[in-house]
């Protein structure tokens, strides 16, 4: 301890609430190095630092919990925003179809830090669409049809 010779400094952030709000102070124990034994003794409010690093782990926790939990894939990544579909194969050679959708993460009005993608399974929507197409296909057998329709976006039920 500083009183004891031992260390130069010594600090410990503490709570002291009170009823009416909540209040950290950091005590720091400082030692003479005339070797007097002498100590200064200062308390330091650091509510506002505090309550700024529990609003960060809160945010914090939050961004991890959207991440573990989502339902969907959820990436940050390093592109322009914008949507785009991707295919990807499976061991089992099946194929699964993901519609990936990019925004930039604004910090303040203007400053982009980072980009979401959050990535969904389309797959039942492509092939819903590939069938519908082949359907249209059969049932019309006019050669004219077939540019009309290249591809479907997306089918409501």
């Amino acid at each position: 301890m500083a009183c004891h010779g031992q260390t130069e400094e010594f600090t410990l952030e503490y709570p002291c609430h009170s009823p009416m709000e909540l209040r950290w102070f950091r005590a720091r124990v400082t030692s003479f190095r005339d070797g007097s034994g002498n100590i200064v003794i200062a308390h330091e409010l650091i509510t506002e630092q505090k309550l700024a690093e529990n609003k960060l782990k809160m945010s914090e926790l939050k961004f991890r919990a959207i991440f573990d939990n989502a339902p969907l894939g959820i990436a940050i990544v390093e592109v322009n925003t914008g949507s785009m579909e991707k295919r990807y194969f499976k061991k089992d050679n099946s194929t699964i179809w993901t519609n990936l959708t990019v925004a930039g993460l604004k910090i303040d009005l203007e400053t982009v830090e980072h980009f979401v993608g959050i990535v969904s399974d389309i797959t039942e929507i492509r092939n819903n669409s590939e069938n519908l197409m082949q359907w249209a296909r059969s049932q019309t057998g006019d050669i004219s049809f077939e540019p009309m329709i290249t591809s479907i976006d997306a089918i409501f039920y």
